[in-house]
């Protein structure tokens, strides 16, 4: 009679681990849902989503230019050659006021919303993640290859602000107002209630090494070598 009772319940607990491990598998798959490339979409919390935006292997020959020009008047010219070597140009920050803006490229990693925190993994086959601010004499650093970026942005009246991404060539992440047009981004002059700031901007790399940002706007790219 033990026996039979020690069975039932070893029954039952398989039977409990099952729906348990059913249960995981069916958040897994709904908190990594793939997103429609090319749009802005807000995650939700807990969402992961994976990124890719450079080579998978050092080894392979690989060239990259990125450009960026704004009605707002931002633009940078960035181009990486096939042994790695990162030239920068043309960093112009907007004439005005100004959405919070970060692109990250080559690189892959994941995104995941904690929270009102957008946390972003992030590796690259190159040595070096390069930190640009986009304006002439802004901020320039560097990380190890694999960073840990946290993002929180709130608007102007200090109310909660998501933190848009898009994904193609590289991942852009945008603090946009709630119910705000994306095309609002685009446009000349950024009005109060169309921008968002990053008032917690942190970078940590596999090296330990940890710094804080002010609200701007961003480029962080891999590479071997940097040169203006």
């Amino acid at each position: 009679m033990a026996l039979s009772l020690i069975k039932r319940n070893m029954k039952k607990a398989a039977i409990s681990l099952f729906i348990l491990l059913v249960g995981f598998v069916s958040i897994s798959f709904q908190n990594s849902k793939p997103r429609e490339p090319l749009k802005f979409f807000n995650l939700a919390d807990g969402e992961m989503v994976d990124f890719k935006t450079g080579p998978a292997l050092k080894k392979h020959t690989y060239e990259g230019w990125f450009k960026r020009s704004s009605y707002d008047l931002t633009r940078f010219n960035l181009h990486i050659d096939t042994l790695g070597n990162l030239k920068v140009s043309e960093l112009r920050g907007c004439s005005g006021k100004h959405q919070g803006e970060l692109s990250i490229f080559t690189a892959k990693g994941s995104l995941i919303r904690i929270g009102d925190t957008l946390k972003v993994n992030g590796k690259t086959v190159y040595d070096h993640f390069y930190l640009l601010e986009i304006k002439e004499g802004g901020i320039v650093d560097s990380f190890s290859s694999e960073i840990r970026v946290d993002l929180v942005s709130r608007t102007l009246k200090n109310t909660y602000c998501p933190n848009s991404v898009r994904i193609s060539s590289d991942v852009r992440i945008c603090a946009i107002p709630e119910k705000m047009a994306i095309k609002e981004l685009y446009k000349p002059v950024h009005k109060d209630n169309t921008i968002g700031e990053f008032v917690y901007f942190s970078i940590q790399d596999a090296n330990g090494k940890v710094k804080h940002y002010p609200q701007g706007d961003y480029v962080i790219i891999g590479a071997d070598q940097l040169s203006f």
